[in-house]
Protein backbone atom coordinates (compact mmCIF):
# COMPACT_ATOMS: atom_id res chain seq x y z
CA UNK A 1 0.00 0.00 0.00
CA UNK A 2 1.02 3.61 -0.95
CA UNK A 3 2.09 5.97 1.73
CA UNK A 4 1.33 9.44 1.32
CA UNK A 5 4.54 10.16 2.48
CA UNK A 6 7.05 8.11 1.42
CA UNK A 7 6.67 10.14 -1.94
CA UNK A 8 7.75 13.53 -0.13
CA UNK A 9 10.03 11.73 2.04
CA UNK A 10 12.24 10.10 -0.28
CA UNK A 11 12.29 13.46 -2.49
CA UNK A 12 13.75 14.86 0.60
CA UNK A 13 16.85 13.17 0.44
CA UNK A 14 18.31 14.01 -2.48
CA UNK A 15 17.94 17.52 -1.72
CA UNK A 16 19.57 17.23 1.85
CA UNK A 17 22.48 15.16 0.42
CA UNK A 18 23.12 17.70 -2.28
CA UNK A 19 23.27 20.24 0.49
CA UNK A 20 25.12 18.84 2.65
CA UNK A 21 27.83 17.96 -0.33
CA UNK A 22 27.93 21.77 -1.19
CA UNK A 23 28.31 22.60 2.54
CA UNK A 24 31.12 19.92 2.43
CA UNK A 25 32.90 21.74 -0.84
CA UNK A 26 32.54 24.91 1.04
CA UNK A 27 33.82 23.81 3.82
CA UNK A 28 36.86 22.07 2.02
CA UNK A 29 37.85 25.36 -0.23
CA UNK A 30 37.42 27.75 3.09
CA UNK A 31 39.86 25.10 5.04
CA UNK A 32 42.47 25.57 2.13
CA UNK A 33 43.25 28.79 3.22
CA UNK A 34 42.15 30.04 6.49
CA UNK A 35 45.13 31.57 7.03
CA UNK A 36 45.42 33.80 3.79
CA UNK A 37 42.05 34.79 4.59
CA UNK A 38 42.89 35.43 8.66
CA UNK A 39 45.83 37.44 7.68
CA UNK A 40 44.22 39.82 5.07
CA UNK A 41 41.28 40.46 7.29
CA UNK A 42 43.72 41.33 10.20
CA UNK A 43 45.49 43.54 7.57
CA UNK A 44 41.79 45.13 6.84
CA UNK A 45 40.78 45.52 10.35
CA UNK A 46 44.29 46.96 11.23
CA UNK A 47 44.02 49.58 8.24
CA UNK A 48 40.49 50.86 9.45
CA UNK A 49 41.69 51.23 13.33
CA UNK A 50 44.35 53.33 11.77
CA UNK A 51 42.19 55.67 9.90
CA UNK A 52 39.64 55.39 12.65
CA UNK A 53 41.52 56.30 15.22
CA UNK A 54 43.68 58.63 13.35
CA UNK A 55 46.84 57.29 14.29
CA UNK A 56 48.73 59.00 11.16
CA UNK A 57 48.24 62.26 12.99
CA UNK A 58 49.65 61.12 16.13
CA UNK A 59 52.59 59.51 14.34
CA UNK A 60 53.31 62.87 13.04
CA UNK A 61 53.30 64.13 16.54
CA UNK A 62 55.59 61.73 17.78
CA UNK A 63 58.27 62.61 15.03
CA UNK A 64 58.21 66.17 16.83
CA UNK A 65 58.84 64.53 19.85
CA UNK A 66 62.29 62.27 18.44
CA UNK A 67 63.48 65.50 16.93
CA UNK A 68 63.95 66.97 20.18
CA UNK A 69 66.13 64.60 21.42
CA UNK A 70 68.61 64.95 18.01
CA UNK A 71 70.06 67.93 20.44
CA UNK A 72 71.50 66.56 23.06
CA UNK A 73 72.68 63.63 21.10
CA UNK A 74 74.19 66.30 18.86
CA UNK A 75 75.82 67.65 21.62
CA UNK A 76 76.84 64.42 23.21
CA UNK A 77 78.60 63.61 20.30
CA UNK A 78 80.41 66.87 20.09
CA UNK A 79 81.46 66.80 23.70
CA UNK A 80 82.63 63.13 23.02
CA UNK A 81 85.16 64.74 20.38
CA UNK A 82 85.78 67.17 22.76
CA UNK A 83 86.89 64.46 25.30
CA UNK A 84 88.73 62.43 22.88
CA UNK A 85 90.89 65.82 21.59
CA UNK A 86 91.35 66.37 25.00
CA UNK A 87 92.84 63.32 26.26
CA UNK A 88 93.45 61.34 23.98
CA UNK A 89 97.02 61.74 21.51
CA UNK A 90 95.77 59.78 18.50
CA UNK A 91 92.95 61.95 18.51
CA UNK A 92 95.15 64.75 18.68
CA UNK A 93 97.77 64.00 15.96
CA UNK A 94 94.66 63.31 13.94
CA UNK A 95 93.30 66.83 14.45
CA UNK A 96 96.54 68.35 14.07
CA UNK A 97 97.16 66.35 10.58
CA UNK A 98 93.27 67.66 9.56
CA UNK A 99 94.12 71.31 10.25
CA UNK A 100 97.55 71.00 8.11
CA UNK A 101 95.29 69.72 5.08
CA UNK A 102 92.61 72.39 5.35
CA UNK A 103 95.46 74.98 5.37
CA UNK A 104 96.98 73.78 2.30
CA UNK A 105 93.56 72.80 0.65
CA UNK A 106 91.54 76.20 1.92
CA UNK A 107 94.33 78.45 3.59
CA UNK A 108 95.28 79.62 7.25
CA UNK A 109 91.67 81.66 7.95
CA UNK A 110 89.74 78.66 7.51
CA UNK A 111 92.20 76.71 9.20
CA UNK A 112 92.65 79.02 12.21
CA UNK A 113 88.63 79.32 12.64
CA UNK A 114 88.03 75.82 12.70
CA UNK A 115 91.00 75.04 15.38
CA UNK A 116 89.88 77.75 17.81
CA UNK A 117 86.11 76.05 17.33
CA UNK A 118 87.66 72.69 18.13
CA UNK A 119 89.70 74.41 21.31
CA UNK A 120 86.18 75.64 22.42
CA UNK A 121 84.93 72.23 21.92
CA UNK A 122 87.89 70.71 24.43
CA UNK A 123 87.40 73.68 26.87
CA UNK A 124 83.72 72.79 27.39
CA UNK A 125 83.27 69.39 26.83
CA UNK A 126 83.05 68.10 30.46
CA UNK A 127 80.36 70.43 31.16
CA UNK A 128 78.79 69.37 27.64
CA UNK A 129 79.20 65.72 28.36
CA UNK A 130 76.98 66.20 31.47
CA UNK A 131 73.93 68.42 30.13
CA UNK A 132 74.10 66.12 27.17
CA UNK A 133 73.66 63.24 29.00
CA UNK A 134 70.64 65.09 31.20
CA UNK A 135 69.04 66.44 27.96
CA UNK A 136 69.08 63.13 26.11
CA UNK A 137 67.31 61.15 29.57
CA UNK A 138 65.01 63.80 29.58
CA UNK A 139 64.03 64.28 26.37
CA UNK A 140 63.78 60.11 25.80
CA UNK A 141 61.80 59.80 28.64
CA UNK A 142 59.11 62.81 27.36
CA UNK A 143 59.04 60.79 24.22
CA UNK A 144 58.47 57.50 25.96
CA UNK A 145 55.68 59.15 27.98
CA UNK A 146 54.25 60.59 24.77
CA UNK A 147 54.34 57.45 22.86
CA UNK A 148 52.59 55.52 25.80
CA UNK A 149 49.79 58.26 25.95
CA UNK A 150 49.70 57.84 21.88
CA UNK A 151 49.30 54.10 22.43
CA UNK A 152 46.52 54.62 25.52
CA UNK A 153 44.66 56.44 22.04
CA UNK A 154 44.93 53.37 20.39
CA UNK A 155 43.92 51.09 21.97
CA UNK A 156 40.54 52.90 23.20
CA UNK A 157 41.70 53.93 26.68
CA UNK A 158 41.14 57.28 28.42
CA UNK A 159 44.48 59.83 29.33
CA UNK A 160 45.33 59.02 33.14
CA UNK A 161 43.70 62.54 34.12
CA UNK A 162 40.12 61.80 32.66
CA UNK A 163 39.39 58.40 34.15
CA UNK A 164 39.00 57.52 38.02
CA UNK A 165 39.27 58.93 40.82
CA UNK A 166 41.92 61.92 42.01
CA UNK A 167 44.38 59.66 43.55
CA UNK A 168 44.06 56.83 40.99
CA UNK A 169 44.85 59.48 38.21
CA UNK A 170 47.43 60.99 40.14
CA UNK A 171 49.21 57.39 40.41
CA UNK A 172 48.31 56.66 36.97
CA UNK A 173 50.64 59.41 35.65
CA UNK A 174 53.31 58.76 37.74
CA UNK A 175 53.49 55.25 36.82
CA UNK A 176 53.78 56.40 33.25
CA UNK A 177 56.33 58.94 33.99
CA UNK A 178 58.87 56.03 35.52
CA UNK A 179 57.61 53.59 33.03
CA UNK A 180 58.87 56.09 30.80
CA UNK A 181 62.21 56.48 32.19
CA UNK A 182 62.89 52.79 32.83
CA UNK A 183 62.07 52.02 29.26
CA UNK A 184 64.83 55.15 28.45
CA UNK A 185 67.42 53.56 30.61
CA UNK A 186 66.57 50.18 29.17
CA UNK A 187 67.67 51.72 25.40
CA UNK A 188 70.81 51.39 26.53
CA UNK A 189 70.68 47.50 26.68
CA UNK A 190 69.12 47.42 23.60
CA UNK A 191 71.79 49.16 22.02
CA UNK A 192 74.85 46.44 23.85
CA UNK A 193 72.27 43.75 22.20
CA UNK A 194 72.67 45.51 19.21
CA UNK A 195 76.16 46.09 18.86
CA UNK A 196 76.43 42.06 20.03
CA UNK A 197 73.87 41.09 16.64
CA UNK A 198 76.81 43.56 14.14
CA UNK A 199 79.79 41.68 15.82
CA UNK A 200 77.84 38.63 15.36
CA UNK A 201 76.53 38.96 11.81
CA UNK A 202 80.24 40.39 11.13
CA UNK A 203 81.60 36.87 12.09
CA UNK A 204 79.47 35.64 10.24
CA UNK A 205 80.16 37.19 7.30
CA UNK A 206 83.69 36.54 7.33
CA UNK A 207 82.71 32.50 7.80
CA UNK A 208 80.80 32.95 4.24
CA UNK A 209 84.03 34.91 2.58
CA UNK A 210 85.09 32.02 0.32
CA UNK A 211 81.92 31.07 -0.72
CA UNK A 212 81.24 32.44 -4.00
CA UNK A 213 78.31 33.97 -6.00
CA UNK A 214 77.41 35.31 -2.37
CA UNK A 215 77.67 39.45 -2.10
CA UNK A 216 78.84 39.31 1.52
CA UNK A 217 78.79 42.96 2.42
CA UNK A 218 74.80 43.15 1.35
CA UNK A 219 73.53 40.52 3.11
CA UNK A 220 75.52 41.43 6.44
CA UNK A 221 74.17 45.20 6.53
CA UNK A 222 70.67 43.83 5.41
CA UNK A 223 70.44 41.27 7.66
CA UNK A 224 71.63 43.30 10.37
CA UNK A 225 69.46 46.13 9.58
CA UNK A 226 66.66 43.78 9.78
CA UNK A 227 67.65 42.19 13.31
CA UNK A 228 67.95 45.49 14.80
CA UNK A 229 64.40 47.10 13.74
CA UNK A 230 63.04 43.84 14.72
CA UNK A 231 64.78 44.23 18.54
CA UNK A 232 63.13 47.49 18.43
CA UNK A 233 59.97 47.68 16.88
CA UNK A 234 59.12 44.52 19.00
CA UNK A 235 60.52 45.94 22.24
CA UNK A 236 58.70 49.28 21.19
CA UNK A 237 55.08 46.82 20.46
CA UNK A 238 55.35 45.06 23.97
CA UNK A 239 56.31 47.55 26.37
CA UNK A 240 54.11 50.65 25.11
CA UNK A 241 50.97 49.32 25.34
CA UNK A 242 48.15 50.04 28.07
CA UNK A 243 47.58 46.30 28.63
CA UNK A 244 49.99 43.10 28.73
CA UNK A 245 50.53 42.00 25.51
CA UNK A 246 51.77 38.37 24.15
CA UNK A 247 54.59 38.13 21.67
CA UNK A 248 52.27 35.93 19.73
CA UNK A 249 50.15 38.87 18.94
CA UNK A 250 53.03 41.15 17.80
CA UNK A 251 55.64 38.62 15.71
CA UNK A 252 53.57 39.51 12.47
CA UNK A 253 53.79 43.56 13.42
CA UNK A 254 57.13 43.62 14.19
CA UNK A 255 58.31 41.50 11.14
CA UNK A 256 56.13 44.04 8.92
CA UNK A 257 57.60 46.72 10.58
CA UNK A 258 61.11 45.90 10.40
CA UNK A 259 61.03 44.78 6.94
CA UNK A 260 59.22 48.60 5.67
CA UNK A 261 61.92 50.10 7.63
CA UNK A 262 64.84 48.25 6.37
CA UNK A 263 63.26 49.35 2.98
CA UNK A 264 62.56 52.79 3.43
CA UNK A 265 66.42 53.42 5.21
CA UNK A 266 66.94 52.65 1.67
CA UNK A 267 66.05 55.92 0.03
CA UNK A 268 69.46 57.91 1.77
CA UNK A 269 71.75 55.35 -0.07
CA UNK A 270 69.57 55.42 -3.00
CA UNK A 271 69.73 59.33 -3.06
CA UNK A 272 73.50 59.58 -2.72
CA UNK A 273 73.75 57.18 -5.41
CA UNK A 274 72.06 59.40 -8.17
CA UNK A 275 72.37 62.77 -6.83
CA UNK A 276 75.43 62.74 -4.29
CA UNK A 277 77.87 62.84 -7.23
CA UNK A 278 78.77 66.51 -6.21
CA UNK A 279 79.43 67.18 -2.81
CA UNK A 280 77.66 70.96 -2.15
CA UNK A 281 75.56 72.49 -0.03
CA UNK A 282 72.53 72.06 -2.06
CA UNK A 283 72.86 68.24 -2.09
CA UNK A 284 73.80 68.11 1.64
CA UNK A 285 70.13 70.07 2.10
CA UNK A 286 68.29 67.90 -0.28
CA UNK A 287 69.64 64.81 1.77
CA UNK A 288 67.59 65.97 4.75
CA UNK A 289 64.08 64.51 1.92
CA UNK A 290 65.11 61.13 2.25
CA UNK A 291 65.85 61.03 5.65
CA UNK A 292 62.66 62.82 7.06
CA UNK A 293 60.53 60.15 4.76
CA UNK A 294 62.18 57.42 6.26
CA UNK A 295 61.61 58.56 9.45
CA UNK A 296 57.96 59.61 8.51
CA UNK A 297 57.62 55.82 7.19
CA UNK A 298 59.03 54.61 10.37
CA UNK A 299 57.01 55.96 12.52
CA UNK A 300 53.92 55.52 11.00
CA UNK A 301 55.10 51.41 10.59
CA UNK A 302 54.69 52.12 14.05
CA UNK A 303 51.39 53.15 14.60
CA UNK A 304 50.19 50.64 12.04
CA UNK A 305 51.99 47.57 13.31
CA UNK A 306 50.20 48.95 17.10
CA UNK A 307 47.02 48.72 15.30
CA UNK A 308 47.56 45.55 13.98
CA UNK A 309 49.05 44.37 17.21
CA UNK A 310 45.32 45.13 19.00
CA UNK A 311 43.28 43.67 16.46
CA UNK A 312 45.13 40.56 16.75
CA UNK A 313 45.34 40.65 20.25
CA UNK A 314 41.31 41.41 20.57
CA UNK A 315 40.28 38.86 17.63
CA UNK A 316 37.47 36.65 19.22
CA UNK A 317 36.90 38.65 21.83
CA UNK A 318 34.89 41.65 22.78
CA UNK A 319 33.97 44.54 20.88
CA UNK A 320 36.54 47.97 21.71
CA UNK A 321 34.99 49.86 24.17
CA UNK A 322 36.59 52.91 26.10
CA UNK A 323 38.39 51.51 29.12
CA UNK A 324 39.89 53.36 32.49
CA UNK A 325 43.42 53.40 33.69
Amino acid sequence: MHRPGATHASSRKPQSSALGAAREKQDVAASKSPRRALSLSLFRDAWLEYERDRAHYLAMAIIYYASITFVPILLLLLSTLGLLLRFSTTAAEIEQRTLLAIQAQAGAQLAGTINRLLEVVQRDSITATVVSVVGILVSASLLFRQLRMTFRAVWNYEPPLVAGPIYLRVLTLLREWIIAFVITLGGGGLIMVALAILTALKWVDRLLAPVPFIPHGAVTAALSSFVIAAIVFGALLKVLPPRPVHWRDIWMSVLLCAGVWVAASELLPLYNRFFGGDRNAYNAIGALLPLLISINVGTQMLFYGAELCKVTTLRGKAPLAIAGP
